[in-house]
């Protein structure tokens, strides 16, 4: 430490603050420290020669008692280079990122001395130096623990004026720990204090570094403590600095179990002089942008992960393993990749599951026939046939199976003109999807010889799009190309332009033409909504927490159809396999003049059609509907569940799901065990594969949990007596069309959308929304290119209602259904327009931050409930409401207050417990909230 190392008056000053030692008068501080042997000691005499220092070092802080020198390190880092430029730091983004430093052999010493290349370590220093003074300094770099490495080497100016140490780390033969291939070591700055350079280099400075065998393959994971630095590593490879010179040895295996830790692992695999790109589960790594032999990657070992380096295999697997995510949106929340195995059968032969092998195979064979068709493929509802089969139709324009193409010809007009095909504007999105390299974003290397070598596109990451000019370029191309099919006037055009990368179904054999349309997670929309989601789940440190606010389903809600009369609307559909298909969007024909029932084809090419919940109730509002009502009701000892169909519908597997695991908690469970078990009532109106194998698998594991499952006919003039009815589908029905307004909104990430628009029933009891997001909100290409699919002249308006039947039924303490197009407010209008007066009472309940371990953390919907109110509690309000006013007859009232706090989202269903407390309660909080009606 010297005068130079304090902070001084001009300079405390100038950067306009204030510091204990600014006032110090310390002119003979050096020669102080010189007489006394000791900078420390010559302060102490310094402090001591007035009073008025005295009572300035008093009011020194502890920090600035131990480094009284200029406190500026994050802008004097240490940095280290090769001489021939480029940095070794790991990731500068991480807090006190190392650097690596490999080294190899230069031939002497038997082959055992190891050195590194030539490298130049950036010394930052508080003034500029003079060249004579870096020329006679004595600076060295220190390597802590001692023996590992020695610094060779000498002090030099840059061009710039910045001090540099230049030289090598050298290694001889090392014996005991430091023969370890992989260390730890801390750099160190290290000079004495009559060093010419003393006054200008800091003492303290220090830096973390890997130091190992640049001439061995290796993998070392080090995991994420929660600053974000780097913990203990773990080394997987061989325990030699030098290669072995037995042919034999050269395939090596290895492997290792990690911990799982919140943060997970930055992976480091070093594979020197690679013949081929090293692979982590068939899926190429990409290379350090300096070092050429690393491989990083922020990791989490999800199962058993293989990590091939050409004839080294590195087999990482958790602890704990049974864990990971087959979706690469739920991989990025816990800060993993996708589970290496592959998507049960099912999944495979779904229609989607058929159309992401699709994509991903052609692409990566480089076949020009999907980019050039704008891989809109066409598939009929009613003939068997597969994705597979799709072959190029209309000069090229398309892809449909060729028999289906043959049969559309004769019930439909579909044509394309080739001067738009071949457009400018198209030609414009061709160059942009391919600037997006999927083919090299979706190669997956063989591995395990599963005859696949092309990875899914929603187990694929794309969250490297997200900011990038590649992904802005994609949507700019997309809204020119729709606007200019909008220019020529055809329908098809705007069908086929807002349409690409998706997948839609016809009536080949009847006059109902497009029957729905599927678009893939390569969608303009939607791969831009899945990277920015993606991004922001991997960035964040609470992902899991706040996953379920995320919903993508209804973007984009309205696209065109295939004439100026029709529309498309999206409705929320089955995610999948451990919400696998979350990239896709399904959009159905919605009622023209009238409103109607979305209704889905029953078959899409050989497969199901997904399932679809217009209401939109998915697994999580199942799982936290079914919780809530037994925290309500925790007398009830079965528990009778409906799963209601009174018209054909397909069968949404995952609600299905949702309740065998909560019946199976609640049968395992000693604690919240259900004596008389779970009574499920399943209509033979949702057509579907029933869970058989599931409900026989659960009840012989468990000989004491009582789980029945039957199936019923439901009946237009009565419906079966239950604990609470689920609704998949509420009877919706919802008609779209133009002059409306841009109400919606939509963040710089779009992670979902929302309208700011207060909605109200129209003369015709229907809701009314006005959806669209200005073109200006938000991240600018996306909504643009958002508008162009939604809006054509104007923006559009959504009208939905209900149908009577559901809202006055009396048959069930609780209906269940979710409120995608049908807000709680208007819900409770129609309640109170339809419905049994004092004898219902309505809920909405978001379970957006509630957890439950067996059901997804994504797209967490909220559900509404119809409860219907027990006299006595009815008796007690009516009590409480004639004592506050004085009136006799206050069931008018009553009705009213109930009424408002349901529309109000209070939770009424959870007053519904007998207690007086619960009823005061309600009738307290109705005065607050009248004026806000």
């Amino acid at each position: 430490m010297s005068t130079a190392q304090l902070a001084t008056r001009p300079e405390v000053k100038a950067a306009g603050g204030k510091h204990a030692l600014e006032n110090f008068v310390v002119d003979d501080l050096d020669d102080e420290g010189s007489r006394e042997g000791s900078p420390w000691l010559g302060l102490a005499n310094v402090i001591g020669s007035t009073p008025e220092n005295i009572e300035r070092y008093s009011e020194l802080t502890e920090p600035q008692f131990r480094s009284p020198a200029r406190e500026d390190t994050d802008s004097l880092p240490i940095d280290i280079t090769f001489a021939r430029g480029g940095s070794l730091i790991l990731d500068p983004e991480l807090p006190e990122s190392p650097f690596l430093i490999p080294l190899s052999s230069d031939g002497s010493a038997g082959g055992r001395q190891l050195q590194s290349e030539v490298l130049a370590i950036r010394i930052p220093t508080l003034e500029r130096v003079r060249s004579d003074i870096a020329r006679s300094s004595q600076l060295t770099i220190r390597i802590l623990p001692a023996n590992i490495a020695n610094w060779v080497g000498t002090v030099e100016l840059a061009g710039d004026g910045s001090l540099l140490a230049v030289g090598r780390f050298v290694k001889p033969r090392g014996n005991g720990r430091s023969a370890a291939p992989f260390r730890l070591v801390a750099l160190k700055v290290s000079l004495a204090t009559n060093d010419p350079l003393a006054p200008w280099v800091r003492s303290d400075l220090t830096a973390k570094g890997y130091i190992f065998s640049g001439m061995q393959t290796f993998l070392a994971a080090a995991p994420f403590k929660k600053s974000g630095a780097l913990g203990k590593v773990t080394y997987l490879g061989p325990m030699d600095w030098t290669p072995s010179s037995n042919p034999n040895e050269l395939e090596q295996d290895f492997a290792e179990e990690l911990p799982d830790v919140p943060g997970g692992y930055q992976a480091m695999l070093w594979h020197p002089g690679a013949s081929e790109q090293p692979l982590l589960d068939g899926v190429a790594l990409k290379v350090h942008p300096v070092l050429e032999g690393l491989f990083p990657l922020r990791f989490a070992p999800t199962g058993d992960n293989e990590f091939v380096a050409d004839e080294s295999t590195f087999r990482v697997r958790p602890v704990a393993a049974g864990g990971g995510h087959q979706s690469a949106l739920l991989a990025a929340a816990v800060k993993q990749q996708v589970v290496p195995d592959r998507p049960k059968p099912a999944t495979e032969e779904s229609v989607r599951g058929q159309a992401e092998a699709f994509y991903a195979s052609r692409l990566v064979a480089g076949d020009h026939a999907i980019v050039g068709a704008l891989g809109h493929i066409m598939m009929p509802s009613n003939e068997s046939t597969r994705v597979a089969d799709a072959r190029p139709q209309d000069f090229g324009a398309t892809l449909m199976p060729d028999s289906a193409r043959r049969a559309l010809d004769g019930v439909s007009y579909f044509e394309l003109d080739q001067d738009f095909v071949n457009g400018v504007e198209a030609e414009r999105f061709r160059a942009a999807f391919l600037a997006l390299n999927p083919a090299g974003l979706l190669l997956r290397q063989d591995v395990r010889g599963e005859g696949v070598d092309f990875e899914w596109p929603s187990r694929t990451s794309w969250r490297s799009l997200w900011g990038s000019a590649e992904l802005h370029e994609y949507l700019e191309a997309y809204s020119h190309l729709v606007d200019a099919a909008r220019a020529t006037g055809k329908d098809e055009h705007v069908f086929w332009a807002a349409y690409p990368m998706s997948v839609s179904v016809w009536d080949v054999r009847g006059d109902e033409g497009c029957q729905s349309v599927l678009l893939s997670p390569l969608h303009p929309l939607r791969l831009a909504w899945l990277a920015g989601a993606e991004h922001i789940l991997f960035e964040a440190e609470n992902s899991v927490q706040h996953a379920g606010s995320i919903e993508g389903w209804n973007i984009p809600l309205v696209g065109p159809g295939e004439s100026s009369s029709a529309r498309m609307l999206a409705v929320p559909t089955d995610s999948g396999e451990d919400q696998i298909f979350l990239g896709w969007s399904m959009m159905l024909p919605p009622g023209k003049s009238r409103p109607r029932r979305l209704t889905p084809p029953d078959r899409i090419g050989n497969a199901v059609t997904p399932g679809t919940a217009v209401s939109g109730l998915n697994a999580t509002a199942v799982d936290a509907a079914l919780r809530s009502f037994r925290k309500m009701h925790p007398h009830i000892t079965t528990l009778t569940v409906d799963l209601h169909a009174q018209d054909r519908q397909i069968r949404l597997s995952e609600i299905d799901d949702s309740v065998l695991a909560v019946a199976e908690e609640w049968g395992n469970d000693d604690a919240g065990r259900l004596m008389g078990g779970v009574r499920v009532l399943d209509s033979v109106k949702r057509e579907g594969p029933v869970p058989k194998d599931a409900v026989t698998r659960m009840v012989r594991e468990n000989r004491d949990m009582l789980l029945t499952w039957s199936r019923y006919v439901p009946r237009p003039d009565s419906k079966v007596w239950c604990n609470i009815r689920l609704l998949q589908d509420s009877g919706t029905t919802v008609r779209v069309g133009d002059g409306g307004q841009a109400y919606g909104v939509l963040g710089n990430v779009p992670l979902r959308r929302f309208e700011s628009n207060l909605n109200r029933l129209t003369e015709r009891r229907l809701s009314l929304s006005q959806p669209a997001v200005p073109g200006h909100m938000g991240w600018a290409p996306f909504s643009r290119a958002l508008q162009a699919c939604e809006s054509d002249q104007s923006a559009p308006i959504v009208e939905a209602g209900m149908l009577r039947r559901d809202v006055a039924d009396v048959t069930a303490d609780w209906t269940v259904m979710g409120e995608s197009f049908l807000s709680p407010a208007i819900m409770a209008e129609l309640m109170d327009a339809h419905g049994e007066g004092a004898r219902m009472l309505w809920e909405w309940r978001p379970p957006v931050f509630e957890r439950s371990a067996d059901v997804p953390f994504m797209e967490r919907r909220p559900f509404v409930s119809i409860a219907k109110v027990p006299d006595s509690f009815g008796h007690q309000l009516e009590k409480l409401l004639a004592k506050a006013t004085g009136q006799e007859d206050t069931s008018a009232l009553k009705s009213s207050v109930m009424s408002k706090l349901g529309s109000r989202g209070v939770g009424l269903s959870s007053l519904l417990s007998m207690g007086g407390t619960h009823v005061a309660g309600g009738s307290r909080i109705f005065p607050d909230i009248w004026p806000f009606r």
